[in-house]
C-alpha cells in the first residue's frame, strides 16, 4: 500500500467541521482542572472551547501535510441546550456512553431539522470517575 501524498482537493484544504458538545458536569469538571493548572480563571464555556481548540489544532499539525483540518464549531457547546433527558448523577446503564450518545442524535436531529453532520458528544458520570473511560461510535 503506497503512501498518502494528499486528500481529493489538490487546491486547497479539505476542511472536517465537528461540532463539539459537552455535558454540563463534565464542562464544570474540566474548567475547575484547567483553571488552576494553567495559572488561569476561565469561564466555564471559554475553558472548554480553548481545551478542545487545543486538542484540534495538535491533530492538525499532523493532518497539515495531507491537505486536510479538523475545525471544531462551539456553537452550541452545552449539551444541555438540547433538554436531552438522562439522569445526569447516575449512570447505570450497561454501556452509559453508548445509551447517552443515541438519546442525544435523536434530540439533535430533532432539534437541527434531521441534520446531524459530525459530533463529538463529551458525557459526566461522576459515580463511574474512577473506571477507565468509555467511547462509543454510532453508525
Amino acid at each position: 500500500m503506497g503512501m498518502i501524498r494528499n486528500c481529493a482537493n489538490k487546491r486547497g484544504t479539505n476542511v472536517i467541521k465537528i461540532h463539539v458538545h459537552i455535558d454540563g458536569g463534565a464542562m464544570i469538571a474540566l474548567k475547575s482542572m484547567l483553571n488552576p493548572e494553567f495559572s488561569m480563571d476561565y469561564n466555564v464555556i471559554t475553558a472548554n472551547m480553548k481545551f478542545y481548540g487545543g486538542i484540534f489544532d495538535m491533530v492538525n499539525r499532523d493532518l497539515q501535510p495531507y491537505g486536510v483540518q479538523v475545525r471544531g464549531y462551539f456553537d452550541n457547546l452545552s449539551l444541555d441546550d438540547y433538554k436531552v433527558p438522562y439522569d445526569k448523577t447516575k449512570c447505570m446503564e450497561g454501556s452509559p456512553s453508548q445509551a447517552r450518545s443515541a438519546m442525544s442524535r435523536t434530540f439533535i436531529q430533532a432539534k437541527e431539522k434531521g441534520q446531524l453532520g459530525n459530533r463529538l458528544l463529551v458525557f459526566f458520570c461522576p459515580n463511574l470517575l474512577m473506571t477507565p473511560p468509555q467511547t462509543s461510535i454510532l453508525p
